[in-house]
């Protein structure tokens, strides 16, 4: 998609013509950033793809480092995505996204279903450590009744696109989705400046989500705390780390998740389908 971006700027700007000079003047002056910046941000994500194929290819996986908050049950928001952090949970500057100077820190983040329950995914390579490690501590500090309304927080001012379940929404009060929105209208703009509170607690509490227990091998020592039981039991054929992948039933209107387990069956269990989120946003 950045490519695609970039290989369009040409045609972009000769959209101006026919038009005044000082509405020209603006017009190209504007696409003079925002080409500095699909073009910066693309070459620090193919740096970044490089690395991790590279890691892919070789099996060689020690350098990541991730945290995992497990739920007790499904979440009523899935993504799967990569951000440059910003700021951290509690307002302090990670990176500047305006240096043009150096390649950003890269973290990346899943919100899935398994089959014993929701699972809250931060993972990074150890090169990006010195921004994620400090955006995640700053989450981690958090108690459990906290994290997820954090998560919720972090999804929406960062996450473009993402899948929700109609029922949570509609259901929402209407002054919390419109927070949310508001957070939305920021992810997906090149105009609305960021704030560095954005990220801290505004009172908002959106989903009912229980974290039941955390795995991280990135904060000093491997930690593996549970916190909550759940009446879901993950089968005993499933191994530590199952491999998922997602297909959306449009006959039947469904969001299906398929788990394979270590015997090679498939275990479908049905999920609501979930609204499409997709926008697009480069780097400023």
């Amino acid at each position: 998609m950045k490519r695609r971006a970039a290989d369009h700027i040409t045609l972009i700007r000769t959209l101006a013509r026919g038009k005044s000079v000082l509405a020209q003047q603006a017009i190209q002056l504007e696409l003079n950033g925002y080409e500095t910046g699909v073009r910066t941000g693309l070459g620090d994500l193919e740096a970044h793809k490089k690395l991790y194929d590279d890691l892919l290819v070789s099996r060689s996986y020690s350098s990541i480092r991730y945290v995992v908050f497990l739920l007790a049950g499904d979440p009523d928001i899935m993504c799967s995505s990569l951000v440059y952090p910003e700021y951290d949970f509690n307002g302090s500057l990670l990176q500047d996204l305006g240096d043009f100077s150096r390649k950003l820190d890269l973290l990346t983040c899943s919100l899935v279903s398994t089959l014993s329950g929701g699972a809250i995914v931060f993972a990074w390579n150890g090169d990006s450590d010195e921004s994620c490690r400090r955006f995640i501590s700053s989450l981690s500090a958090m108690n459990d009744g906290e994290v997820t309304h954090a998560v919720v927080r972090f999804v929406f001012e960062h996450v473009e696109n993402k899948f929700l379940a109609p029922k949570w929404w509609d259901n929402l009060d209407p002054s919390a989705r419109e927070t949310l929105l508001d957070r939305y209208r920021r992810a997906t703009s090149t105009q609305l400046p960021r704030q560095n509170n954005c990220l801290v607690d505004d009172g908002v509490r959106a989903v009912q989500w229980q974290v039941r227990s955390r795995l991280s091998n990135a904060l000093g020592r491997r930690v593996r705390r549970h916190s909550l039981p759940t009446e879901r039991q993950t089968p005993a054929c499933t191994p530590k780390a199952p491999k998922i992948d997602f297909r959306l039933d449009g006959a039947k209107k469904e969001f299906s998740v398929f788990s394979l387990t270590t015997s090679g069956r498939r275990r479908k269990k049905q999920w609501p389908r979930m609204k499409p989120h997709l926008p697009n946003r480069t780097r400023p």
